[in-house]
Parts: structure tokens; sequence; C-alpha cells
């Protein structure tokens, strides 16, 4: 999927990890660290993270934002459901999220690498990042 973002600085947004690392929202080391926690998110032992932390009014910004980034495929941001918190990466908080549309149809790269940091089991819909306007 190509999508093109327009942010101002009084918008929140949400990136894929490419154009999050890209722009500096990111390091290199947390890059690897992000890497290193999607690639083993499905053992237990791993889950550092959850959705709970994650206040409800921040929860409420990164679906308005995942809505205004997809808006042609989510019907309402009361479709959209944050599946997985991966915690903070740079200016980011890394998540996965679905909605009604995105449940179908999902290309699955077996390894995706940015800047030889290498992603298992990628998908651009299973990585996202959001940043908070300031």
């Amino acid at each position: 999927m190509v999508c093109l973002l327009s942010c101002s600085n009084s918008n929140d947004c949400v990136y894929t990890v490419d154009e999050a690392y890209e722009l500096g929202l990111i390091r290199r080391d947390e890059l690897e660290n992000l890497a290193d926690y999607y690639n083993n998110r499905y053992n237990d032992s791993n889950q550092k993270h959850t959705i709970s932390e994650l206040k409800s009014r921040t929860l409420k910004r990164i679906k308005k934002a995942y809505y205004k980034r997809f808006f042609s495929m989510a019907t309402s941001v009361d479709t959209i459901e944050i599946n997985y918190y991966y915690g903070i990466y740079g200016e980011c908080l890394a998540f996965q999220a679905s909605d009604i549309y995105v449940k179908v149809d999902l290309m699955i790269e077996e390894e995706h690498e940015v800047d030889g940091v290498i992603f298992k089991g990628f998908c651009n819909y299973f990585l996202l990042l959001y940043y908070k306007a300031k």
C-alpha cells in the first residue's frame, strides 16, 4: 500500500515504521529494539507492554489519527481496534490497529528491512507509529 501523508505540527499523525524512521522520529537503536519486540510479539514472556497502559484519551487520539490516515477504509473511529501496544520508541507510540476492512486481504512480507533492521512476518498494518503533536 502506498500512502501520501501530510501532517502539520498541530496534528497527531500515524506513520509506517519506514516513514517514522526516515523522518527521524525514531533512531536506529530504537528501531532495533522495536524489531526485537515485534519479532517476538507472540512469545508470552516477551509481552512487556499492554494496551491497558494507554489512557483512554490517548487511545481516542490514536484512533482518530488512524482514521484520518486510512479514512477511505475505516467506516468510523468506532470500528478501529488497537490490537497490540509495543511501547514508546523515540517520539512515537508503536501499535497495531485494525478495522473491519483491514482484517482481510493483508499483504504480509516474510521479512521487511529498514536500514538493515529485519522485521519478520511484517505488514504495515501490523506496526504503526503514532506521533503526538506537541
